[in-house]
């Protein structure tokens, strides 16, 4: 455990800036950590001021889904998950990445780590998103520099910080452009294999995470995870307005997407109840509605999943994706009931296969 783990790695994921990754995070480093930080705390030592800075970034965070949030000290709880987020991140390092086994040890004490079990309650929820929250904006810069011609090529490659004395002198000696490159370790990078349950562990531990990120595309979005935090009304609309600033089709797509494989017996776990995809359709449908009133009005494509979700549950029961407040007479009525007349007609024509395992999904959820 580095000494300024809570100033150099913890505070900079919660607050923003370089994240000094180094050697792997356990349990006996952790306990050290512990120790150290009750020790110190209320003091003015560097880890003192930054693990207090930590509590009050993360009660902002926390302030935009409960009013009243208090500032959340580094527990345990949130010290394992900030270990975890450290291991899974130190994958994507040069040198761990040619080293399977080692890959698959780190993997496995992420895991452990991340392994807290779902949040009991809102605040438990909300708890651990505010340590996680910016972790999807972590980038890798990587650093580089090309001189003499094709056939006779001399490179400096460098990975994260900044460049090195010896690449920026080879620039300036040759006149050479130093190319830097941001690269999206959620959707670029990426995760090798060995780390699909660890990640998943994470997301069964802090569910609010994956739901506010529903277009990273590995390991696949659960409902199984999801849903719990989708019922409290604060973070189902956070998780609502997430979805219209990232894009309402394409990103309602993918969780309609989820939806087939929860409601499909795809997803781990038992299979979905009548009960669970009804919640899960009025919510994909409480966006659409969102879109049409907020956002762009734009309608869907006849052959996204979002469109055969809803002409499917519209003609199997409309009370799935009606609002019982709205009415059909009244101008956002009449648009949306435009809107559907054209997805019944033209999504069965577009993607059959697709209309008709959402209709199967209605009927299963117009049973609840």
């Amino acid at each position: 455990m580095p000494p300024d783990f809570v100033s150099g790695f913890v505070l900079p994921m919660v607050k923003g800036g370089r994240l000094h990754v180094g050697r792997p995070v356990g349990w006996p480093a952790l306990a050290r950590l512990r120790r150290r930080l009750a020790h110190q705390a209320g003091g003015t030592r560097p880890e003192a001021r930054a693990a207090a800075e930590v509590a009050q970034m993360r009660q902002l965070c926390a302030a935009a889904f409960v009013p009243d949030a208090d500032p959340l000290p580094l527990d345990e709880p949130s010290l394992r998950l900030a270990a975890a987020a450290h291991n899974l991140l130190l994958l994507g390092h040069p040198e761990i990445a040619r080293r399977y086994r080692d890959q698959e040890r780190i993997c496995a004490l992420a895991q452990e780590l991340a392994d807290l079990g779902p949040p009991v309650d809102l605040r438990e929820a909300v708890a651990r998103y505010s340590l996680l929250a910016r972790l999807p904006e972590v980038v890798r810069v990587e650093h580089h520099v090309s001189v003499g011609p094709n056939w006779l090529r001399f490179e400096l490659r460098a990975t994260g910080g900044s460049p090195s004395a010896a690449m920026r002198a080879l620039a300036h000696l040759t006149s050479t452009p130093l190319a830097s490159r941001r690269h999206d370790w959620w959707k670029e990078i990426g995760f090798p294999v060995c780390a699909d349950e660890a990640i998943e562990t994470l997301f069964c531990t802090c569910p609010l995470l994956e739901a506010m990120e529903p277009l990273r595309l590995h390991p696949p979005l659960s409902w199984r995870r999801i849903l719990p935090v989708l019922r409290f009304p604060a973070l189902g609309r956070a998780v609502a307005g997430r979805v219209l600033e990232m894009g309402s089709e394409p990103t309602a797509s993918a969780l309609a997407t989820a939806l087939l494989r929860f409601g499909s017996a795809g997803d781990k776990g038992a299979p979905a109840s009548a009960e669970e995809i009804a919640f899960a359709i009025r919510f994909l449908a409480h966006v659409h509605w969102l879109h049409q009133l907020f956002g762009s009005g734009s309608e869907p494509s006849a052959g996204s999943d979002l469109a055969a979700l809803l002409a499917a549950a519209a003609d199997v029961e409309p009370r799935l994706v009606w609002p019982p407040d709205v009415a059909r007479e009244s101008g956002p009525g009449l648009k949306f009931t435009r809107t559907l007349d054209r997805l019944r007609v033209e999504a069965p024509q577009c993607v059959p296969d697709r209309y008709r395992a959402m209709r199967t999904l209605s009927v299963l959820a117009a049973r609840s």
